[in-house]
């Protein structure tokens, strides 16, 4: 299997949204933690602590 073809995806596991991790998920940020919610019925999909000082480094 080649993985340089592969392509990041998030799934909703409430309503099966698809989505690549840098598309339209709605990101938020508590005092110690951000999450990615889903755009189409809101359900937390990533909860990640905040140690990552940018969204862009959940990306990579």
């Amino acid at each position: 299997m080649n993985n340089s073809n592969r392509k990041s995806a998030l799934f909703c596991p409430s309503c099966g949204y698809k989505s690549s991790l840098g598309g339209d998920w709605k990101m938020s940020s508590a005092s110690d933690q951000y999450q990615l919610r889903c755009p189409n019925c809101g359900s937390v999909v990533v909860t990640q602590s905040q140690y990552c000082t940018e969204y862009s480094e959940i990306q990579n």
